[in-house]
């Protein structure tokens, strides 16, 4: 058929049959559909090849290469996992603790890092005031609400010891699953604050030297890609732990020059108020008037 015959609506080229609406002849053939709108020369050319060998294997490629990631991503982790579990099984004194793919659930009833609190904190966290602290009634029938009390305690030890709260999870991302890399996270930060404090080993890096089995990193890849949860950067913690304490101190030196302001002045009501101030991290200051 002719460009010329705009009038037609289809035309047959190489035994197949063109569709076309008033105005368009369609030109087909093996290759490739050309379409002349009439009048205006405009030609617009769109292929219709079968796809290549060589974008079947770009396509294959790339989700070779988000396959690798993934585990990349899933076997990092896991070397996460298995450091905290190494730096809890020296703190606690205890090698009874489960392996790196079975951390995060056992931490769930609080029972662990309740005994960590008392570690580090011990006039917070009573280890007779742990719920469940043999993890009888967790074997027998799971997670109660009471098990949260255990995680409350511990988030109180690291307040009482001066962990930036930047690190803090919520209950609820370890009892709830809500997002348990936080949580490991947490005990990340709280091992690099520790051990700069004297208080705690130091947590191993294990990245290039832990080994995990196919199953273990497939089952955590899913269980990563499940939740959804975006992994924290675990290699920022000591860069964010030093600017956190850095205006920590800033604010307590400010704290301590305002206090010796005020005693400088002879003003007894402004002393008070100075100490008073959390920014200076004072416990037990009496208040005007008491004894």
């Amino acid at each position: 058929c002719s460009s010329k015959q705009y009038s037609i609506t289809s035309c047959r080229t190489n035994g197949r049959i063109a569709p076309r609406k008033r105005g368009i002849v369609a030109m087909a053939d093996k290759d490739e559909t050309t379409a002349f709108k009439a009048g205006t020369g405009d030609t617009r050319t769109h292929f219709k090849r079968e796809r290549s060998d060589s974008q079947v294997l770009r396509d294959t490629k790339g989700k070779w290469m988000d396959v690798e990631r993934q585990s990349l991503i899933a076997y990092e982790y896991l070397c996460h996992l298995e450091e905290s579990r190494d730096w809890l099984a020296a703190c606690l004194k205890d090698e009874t603790l489960p392996k790196a793919s079975e951390l995060e659930h056992n931490l769930r009833n609080g029972v662990v890092v309740g005994r960590l609190g008392n570690f580090f904190a011990p006039d917070t966290v009573n280890l007779k005031k742990l719920f469940d602290s043999d993890q009888a009634r967790w074997a027998a029938g799971g997670l109660q609400f009471r098990h949260t009390d255990n995680i409350v305690q511990w988030l109180n030890a690291m307040k009482a010891v001066g962990l930036p709260k930047i690190f803090f999870p919520e209950t609820t991302d370890l009892y709830d699953k809500k997002n348990l890399p936080r949580v490991i996270y947490c005990i990340h930060a709280l091992a690099h604050f520790l051990f700069k404090k004297g208080l705690a080993p130091r947590i191993k890096n294990l990245v290039g030297t832990a080994q995990f089995t196919d199953e273990e990193l497939n089952a955590m890849s899913a269980a990563l890609k499940l939740h959804g949860a975006k992994l924290p950067q675990f290699g920022k913690i000591g860069g964010v732990l030093a600017q956190e304490l850095s205006e920590d101190d800033t604010l307590l030196h400010q704290a301590i020059f305002e206090i010796n302001a005020a005693i400088d002045r002879g003003v007894p009501l402004e002393t008070a108020s100075a100490l008073e101030k959390g920014d200076a991290q004072l416990e037990d200051v009496l208040k005007a008037g008491e004894h």
